[in-house]
């Protein structure tokens, strides 16, 4: 009843990475430890998402919905050695409606992106279903934050990482990268 993510990172100059991993779903009684260090190079370009959803919610009488134990989870981005962006919490559970509340307000998952350099505003289109908070950073990057529904909020950091991924690409025409490649499995990322 304990798993844990540890990833090192390291973008070299002039490259371009876009991590996406799966939402993370706790499980009833859930322990779950994450840490993400990414070392940025001197123009490296960086997007990195997190989503966490709050269990197997929709199972009637089995619902997991906030039943973990514990969520940590730590991310730290640095560029050429100096910290840009320090991320960390630890939740403690299980949640009873007050404690969503107090977290999450009436939404049930949440989604965040760190993102290398500035993004436009007016950019952020992430649909009626999902609250958004752009946040420009003092070392010049962008972390977004989302609420919503699960389906709604994977479905928004997903599709707004790369909508940002695409418009990084000198031939890009303004369409999603990878939403719209063929022969892609159907899954819960790629698929419309």
């Amino acid at each position: 009843n304990f798993s844990t993510q540890q990833w090192k990172i390291n973008v070299a100059s002039q490259s371009q990475l876009v991590m996406l991993p799966g939402p993370t779903i706790p499980f009833e009684g859930a322990r779950s430890y994450q840490r993400v260090a990414i070392d940025l190079a001197d123009h490296a370009r960086c997007i990195w998402a997190e989503i966490w959803h709050p269990g197997r919610y929709d199972r009637g009488d089995l619902s997991e919905r906030f039943q973990f134990r514990s969520l940590i989870q730590e991310t730290i981005v640095r560029r050429e050695g100096r910290l840009v962006f320090r991320d960390r919490f630890h939740w403690q559970g299980p949640w009873n409606d007050e404690s969503v509340a107090w977290h999450l307000g009436p939404h049930l998952a949440c989604g965040s992106l760190f993102m290398t350099g500035p993004v436009d505003e007016r950019h952020v289109r992430c649909g009626d279903q999902v609250e958004v908070a752009l946040m420009p950073l003092a070392s010049g990057d962008t972390c977004l934050r989302c609420l919503g529904a699960p389906a709604a909020v994977t479905h928004a950091v997903v599709r707004f990482a790369l909508q940002l991924a695409a418009g990084w690409s000198t031939n890009s025409n303004g369409t999603p990268w990878l939403l719209s490649s063929d022969g892609l499995a159907k899954n819960h990322w790629f698929s419309a």
